[in-house]
């Protein structure tokens, strides 16, 4: 179960960084790197389709706009499936970030709360029925709240990504035609920006490929409304994919009362 663990904590790492962090950000420093390759042509907003020096500034500013959405999301990986339903609100202060999501992996049922910086998860059994509340920058859970910033999460996506393709394709999600992109990134800097400790995967299983491929599916309102990923963990490939919509609904999260409230480390001689 120690090897699934870690398997499942880097797939979510990877899929909540890629999936949270397109929704933060704001691009108020992007620029374009000679190793970086994108396309412009005919599309969406303006009639000018996303590229590789725009996609952070435009897709930030849409969803800041809208003010935040639902999601669906589904991981396989290592036999094991991941599904989870939430909202979420976006926003340039990362104490007013907000998400709500239940979810199910390993036979267990899950519950996670992002409200005022910190993190509370209640995981059945494992947790006494209770949340267990962390700061966002405690290093142990591989999160921060520097990394729910919009500046440090468009750094992390811009320092990760390798190529940039606008296919000229589109897909009808949900009664929107959205536009496909594919985001090539550098897996070991995502690892690395998220404060994982690489080392912890050996005797795991999980070997990291040395980048990893996003589909996403962008409406002409510059609001994603569907990510796509598969990725070769080395012990077999892990399948996502993650789906947004109605967009200007968000999260409104209120902090657990101090009885719903655990003391006790859940993961203590797991991962």
């Amino acid at each position: 179960m120690k090897h699934s663990w870690k398997k499942m904590t880097v797939v979510a790492a990877l899929t909540l960084t890629a999936g949270f962090g397109l929704a933060a950000c704001d691009g108020d420093d992007a620029k374009s790197d000679d190793d970086k390759t994108g396309s412009e042509s005919e599309g969406s907003e303006g009639g000018v389709e996303l590229t590789a020096d725009n996609f952070a500034d435009r897709i930030g500013e849409a969803q800041l706009d809208a003010g935040g959405s639902q999601f669906e999301l589904t991981v396989n990986t290592a036999g094991q499936e991941f599904t989870a339903t939430g909202a979420q609100t976006p926003s340039e202060d990362p104490e007013e970030v907000e998400i709500e999501m239940s979810a199910s992996a390993v036979g267990m049922d899950m519950e996670m709360l992002v409200v005022d910086g910190s993190m509370y998860m209640k995981m059945g059994e494992m947790t006494g029925g209770k949340y267990v509340q962390t700061s966002l920058d405690d290093p142990q859970y591989g999160a921060t709240v520097e990394q729910l910033d919009l500046g440090t999460q468009l750094k992390t996506f811009e320092e990760a990504l390798v190529e940039f393709e606008a296919t000229g394709e589109s897909e009808e999600i949900d009664g929107v035609d959205a536009a496909e992109y594919v985001l090539t990134l550098d897996s070991e800097k995502v690892m690395e920006d998220l404060g994982q400790d690489l080392s912890s995967l050996e005797g795991s299983g999980v070997e990291l490929p040395e980048t990893m491929e996003y589909t996403l599916f962008v409406g002409d309102d510059d609001l994603p409304r569907r990510m796509v990923a598969n990725v070769d963990l080395g012990a077999g490939s892990s399948e996502m994919t993650m789906d947004f919509f109605d967009w200007g609904t968000g999260a409104d999260v209120e902090a657990p009362s101090a009885d719903e409230i655990t003391t006790e480390n859940p993961f203590a001689g797991v991962l």
